[in-house]
């Protein structure tokens, strides 16, 4: 269970700021070409670390590599989602609804038959309710510049996100990881999600053309920080923790909010606060 925690809480820090970064390559190039180089970049750090280690799985049985690549195809699809959420709405308001996918997750984990405990399912409602606090209560601040007027510009992709990453998350865990290991998951669906980008892009009239300047280096810092995050949740799943790493994971937006309010100067309000409170009192009943 603590390293469950601990791994967790490094998939929610590393997301959380590679989504804040996230945010503005894709407002400066568009969500589809920021998606496409993250992944690519992403993949090639793995490529590289495969040079020598040597991760378990050539002889994993069809039916994972399949549902590997139905998870690839969901990740592509929802951090697409996710990325278009940023582009065109509020973080602070589309942030908590993308974040609502371990709910999803946690019940396709319990119909797997996960044992979850009653003190368990405190810390995850703690920690949920704290998330949509935190970041939720972010919009009475208004929209940053580049976003939408609306404050509901940017949900239903949020929406499409959080449903994406809940079904995503529990193949990951009952049907990928046990069998595949955590860095030959992470790679697989690197792999189907560059190359279902690459398929689509012409169709879709979507530019592949390489971003120069900070905004490439931007987008090699967040294929990085992505792949570091999904390492780190696969070998939580390997602990059979399934709902426990997907709920913790779900912090990163509110990093992505305190990164806001650090960097951007973003106010907080007496409502966020009382979400940072909750989120920590059900991260401490977590890791008991």
């Amino acid at each position: 269970m603590v390293m469950s925690f601990i791994l967790g809480l490094a998939t929610a820090i590393s997301w959380g700021t590679a989504d804040f970064l996230a945010r503005e390559a894709s407002r400066e190039v568009g969500a589809f070409r920021s998606l496409f180089f993250m992944q690519t970049f992403g993949l090639g750090l793995l490529s590289a670390v495969f040079l020598w280690v040597n991760p378990r799985a050539l002889d994993a049985p069809r039916s994972a590599w399949d549902w590997a690549a139905v998870a690839g195809i969901l990740s592509a699809a929802a951090v697409l989602a996710l990325y278009r959420s940023f582009e065109v709405g509020t973080l602070a308001v589309v942030a908590p609804v993308s974040a609502g996918y371990p709910a999803l997750t946690a019940l396709f984990s319990m119909a797997s038959g996960e044992t979850v405990s009653a003190a368990h399912w405190v810390g995850i409602a703690l920690v949920l309710a704290g998330v949509g606090l935190t970041v939720g209560a972010a919009k009475d601040a208004g929209a940053p510049a580049g976003a939408s007027a609306n404050p509901r510009a940017g949900v239903g992709w949020a929406l499409a996100a959080a449903l994406g990453f809940g079904v995503m998350f529990w193949l990951l865990g009952f049907r990928v990881v046990p069998e595949l290991g955590g860095l030959m998951s992470v790679w697989t669906l690197r792999m189907v999600a560059t190359m279902a980008l690459g398929v689509v892009a012409w169709p879709a009239r979507q530019s592949l053309r390489l971003p120069r300047g900070r905004i490439l280096w931007m987008l090699v810092a967040i294929g990085a920080l992505d792949v570091t995050a999904y390492v780190a949740n696969n070998f939580g799943m390997e602990f059979r923790h399934v709902s426990i790493v997907a709920v913790l994971g779900s912090l990163y937006a509110a990093v992505t909010v305190l990164l806001a309010a650090i960097v951007l100067r973003e106010k907080f309000n007496g409502k966020q606060w009382v979400g940072v409170a909750l989120i920590f009192a059900g991260v401490v009943i977590l890791s008991l």
